[in-house]
Formats: structure tokens, C-alpha cells, sequence
């Protein structure tokens, strides 16, 4: 989903809430992917006053993707 997301494949706010409830339910207590669920949160295709837009969130998502990544290599 995230890499979907990065690409610009899925970029509504559906998608972005659901990336939001599988961090959630994946990762319950762990603060190293607050800025992301922040991000998500306050996402707004077009964007908008204290919002984040589509070019905004993509660096946001992509290093939450590159963490997830080094988690999950041995």
C-alpha cells in the first residue's frame, strides 16, 4: 500500500486512512511512524492550510516505506 501510495497509484484519502489502520493495528506501540500517521491524518489531495498534498506526503510515506524495509531485512 505504501509503495502504491509513493507512486501515485492510490493517493485518495481512502487510501491513506486505510495505510493509517494497518500501522495502527501493525505496529500499536511503536512512535517511530508518528510523523507518517500525522502525515496520513492531515492528508488532503490538492492540500489545503496545515494540510499535506500529494508531493508533500510522497517523502513522508517513502521513509516510512525505507524503515519498514529495514525492519523486515535479517
Amino acid at each position: 500500500m505504501l509503495q502504491t501510495f509513493v507512486e501515485g497509484r492510490a493517493q485518495s484519502i481512502l487510501a491513506a486512512n486505510e495505510i493509517e489502520r494497518v500501522l495502527l493495528e501493525s505496529f500499536p506501540d511503536d512512535d517511530g511512524f508518528e510523523d507518517l500517521l500525522i502525515a496520513l491524518a492531515s492528508y488532503r489531495p490538492g492540500g489545503g492550510e496545515y494540510l499535506y498534498e500529494q508531493n508533500s506526503i510522497r517523502s513522508v510515506v517513502s521513509n516510512a516505506l525505507a524503515e519498514i524495509a529495514s525492519r523486515l531485512t535479517p
